[in-house]
């Protein structure tokens, strides 16, 4: 669908989110050392913004929302950043709270300031303890990996294992892929990241894993960072 689309390495340390209004404080000690950013990069979210903003976002008490330290967002942050991180967070809050409301709740998993939503209580498990401290980089090694949607303010990495790739390649549903996140393009996501992994989704080596946001360079979102798992 002409989609941009990113092979590359990227660390587990990316991300949270938030949906109220968000403004600067005006408190000189709180001035960022990072200059402000272009929240895109392109056609994705950029690295640098989500980095320049992390501290100020994190979830609720009970796991559903993701919420925003005004006092932590940088003195600096201008008008554009700021309207991004509002749309980012508004958008990946519907989302977070469409799965958790309609998934089991032994199927979420909190992995520091974010959520990973699975098919099965064991996935979820598997998938927070492989996160909790990693980084996650392309590897030499093909897996079988998991399944399963990590939710992010910014958007969200998902993994899909080589057995669902394979299913996939063959007419796997969405709903039936991910029954807990039916805004997925499956046919779509399973096209671009074969694509761009170099590989047939019927015949891959191993499961795959990869970031994907909103960000309208298409009328289904952007998928980059696409890596093994």
């Amino acid at each position: 669908m002409g989609a941009t689309v990113y092979f590359n390495t990227f660390t587990s340390n990316n991300s949270y989110a938030s949906s109220s209004k968000v403004k600067s404080i005006k408190d000189v000690s709180l001035v960022s050392n990072t200059l402000p950013t272009n929240p895109q990069s392109d056609g994705h979210v950029s690295q640098e913004f989500i980095d320049r903003f992390n501290n100020a976002i994190s979830l609720n008490a009970d796991g559903t929302k993701f919420v925003i330290n005004e006092s932590l967002i940088p003195t600096n942050a201008t008008q554009t950043e700021l309207t991004e991180l509002n749309n980012l967070v508004n958008q990946s809050n519907k989302d977070l709270a469409s799965a958790v409301q309609s998934a089991p709740s032994q199927n979420v998993e909190e992995v520091g300031n974010s959520v990973v939503v699975a098919n099965d209580s064991q996935t979820a498990e598997k998938v927070s303890a492989e996160l909790q401290g990693q980084s996650l980089t392309n590897v030499s090694r093909y897996h079988e990996g998991s399944t399963y949607i990590h939710h992010y303010w910014w958007g969200y990495r998902i993994g899909i294992s080589k057995t669902d790739l394979h299913r996939a390649a063959f007419g796997l549903n969405a709903a039936a892929l991910f029954p807990y996140d039916k805004w997925i393009p499956l046919g779509w996501v399973v096209s671009v990241v074969a694509g761009i992994a170099g590989l047939s989704a019927g015949s891959a080596p191993g499961g795959v894993v990869f970031n994907y946001s909103g960000v309208p360079t298409t009328p289904y979102g952007t998928i980059w960072s696409v890596g093994f798992q």
